[in-house]
């Protein structure tokens, strides 16, 4: 393969990526959100159970299983991650 053709599938594959990229947000949620908005259900059923955890024990929770929850938009290639107001963010286990 030559340099200039390994350059233009260089240019697709990087343009590919870009069309494919996810941007993570935060949401701003309070804790009746997640009943609500059926969320805890739709995790139950993924077999996660549910948790809001302060921020500076997040890397410690996911050392314990959990994974940060997302509620993804997939149109917009966003997904955001749920936290309250106080800077819990939602986490859940399977």
């Amino acid at each position: 393969m030559s340099i200039e053709a390994f350059g233009v599938l260089y240019d697709i594959g990087k343009d590919i990526v870009g069309v494919f990229a996810w941007k993570e947000e935060t949401k701003l949620v309070d804790m009746q959100w997640v009943e609500k908005s059926g969320f805890d259900k739709y995790a139950a059923e993924k077999g996660y159970t549910l948790r809001w955890t302060n921020p500076d024990k997040v890397e410690s929770r996911k050392l314990e299983g959990y994974d940060v929850m997302f509620e993804v938009n997939s149109d917009e290639h966003v997904r955001y991650k749920l936290m309250l107001e106080g800077g819990q963010v939602l986490m859940g286990k399977r």
